[in-house]
């Protein structure tokens, strides 16, 4: 639904852009402003790169398939790619059409049939088109922002960087009007200098949207700090003893990430599986542009430690008993969920009553207990000792 609603709105400044390139060249040429000519080819190029927009999200759009496995998200790189391009020639065609009106004396030939100062038509038309392409602007990068849309983002700045050349277009015209009244020959060079100015910003705009679709080609790491949040709220999922290592790109509007965390070593297959889809399960609800996550779980090794020491301090214990009990065997210490458990074989004498036999259970129970701390369960298995 959102993705529609983004493809609506892009519609929507589709078919305004037309209408404003219409607009603006019929009042550049029947305005005598070379500068609002200019702007209409900008608006021109707005249009190419709205269209392109539309183009990519519904490639975008597209489901999984067997010849794209991790879906059609980049075509919107490559979109954005595009717009970037398309703002770098309409900013390269302004500049240098003002630089060589100003310092050559160069007329096109549709300057050369304006030799008188731009009408008040001209000025009206830039200011339209100012109110326009900002109102273009915010309700094309508010939907950007609700879709995480790279090609969507582009096409918004190529909207504000359109109601910069018409507001620079419409201070240029006002100041060229007033040459007349103040003999300034200079002042009627205002709309180009004004133009070249804003095509400086548009040129850097161009850089920033081609930087970024490169990035995302590249497959380019999200910032760190999404690393940082990923990684905190993967470890505070249960049974995940520690995250070892996380990846994520941008694919498009998406993002893909791949972690590796650890369980505890003696949980069962079944266990360490439901921690990964819990972890993927919370990501995924905390990042709605997360749509791939792969998980690699491996035993914790502090954990496999801290059981080797365990046990070694329990037969420790037992032996400390010897005196009265013949040995034991099979022991094993586990945790299942917050409970510690150990099982082993105790052998006594076979002729120890079995009320004896229960009160050495006992004490060797409580001394066992007393190692661990919260909730914890001895199962001793007490056994005939034969030579």
């Amino acid at each position: 639904m959102a993705r529609k609603n983004g493809q609506n709105i892009t519609w929507i400044c589709f078919w305004g852009n037309l209408v404003l390139t219409a607009l603006k060249g019929f009042a550049g040429i029947l305005g005598r402003s070379s500068a609002m000519i200019s702007d209409a080819a900008h608006s021109a190029a707005d249009s190419l790169a709205t269209g392109i927009t539309l183009i990519s999200l519904k490639i975008a759009s597209r489901p999984q398939d067997d010849t794209h496995p991790y879906g059609h998200g980049k075509a919107e790189s490559i979109a954005s790619g595009l717009i970037g391009l398309s703002l770098f020639g309409a900013a390269f065609w302004i500049c240098s059409n003002a630089i060589l009106h100003i310092f050559r004396g160069f007329s096109s030939p549709v300057e050369t049939l304006f030799s008188k100062a731009p009408t008040l038509l001209a000025l009206i038309a830039a200011v339209v088109s100012v109110i326009a392409k900002e109102a273009m602007f915010h309700y094309t990068i508010r939907a950007a922002r609700e879709l995480n849309s790279p090609a969507m983002t582009a096409n918004a700045w190529d909207h504000r960087s359109d109601a910069l050349t018409s507001l620079a277009a419409a201070i240029g015209i006002s100041i060229a009007q007033l040459a007349h009244y103040f003999n300034a020959r200079w002042m009627g060079h205002m709309d180009q200098v004004a133009a070249a100015v804003v095509a400086l910003f548009i040129l850097k705009l161009a850089v920033d949207i081609l930087r970024e679709a490169t990035a995302g080609l590249m497959d380019a790491a999200v910032p760190s700090s999404m690393i940082r949040e990923i990684s905190s709220i993967a470890s505070e999922v249960e049974d995940v003893k520690a995250v070892t290592a996380v990846r994520a790109r941008h694919v498009g509007a998406k993002v893909l990430a791949d972690l590796k965390i650890e369980v505890d070593s003696t949980v069962s297959v079944a266990q360490g599986h439901t921690a990964a889809v819990n972890v993927k399960w919370e990501l995924c609800r905390r990042f709605p542009q997360l749509t791939e996550v792969l998980i690699h779980v491996n035993p914790n090794d502090s954990s496999q430690l801290e059981h080797a020491q365990r046990e070694k301090q329990i037969e420790t214990l037992i032996d400390a008993h010897s005196a009265l009990h013949m040995g034991f065997h099979d022991l094993s210490v586990r945790d299942h969920k917050d409970m510690h458990i150990v099982d082993f074989h105790l052998l006594l004498p076979p002729d120890l009553s079995v009320e004896q036999a229960h009160l050495i259970a006992d004490d060797l129970e409580q001394h066992i207990r007393s190692q661990f701390d919260g909730k914890s369960e001895v199962n001793i298995h007490v056994e005939p000792w034969t030579k």
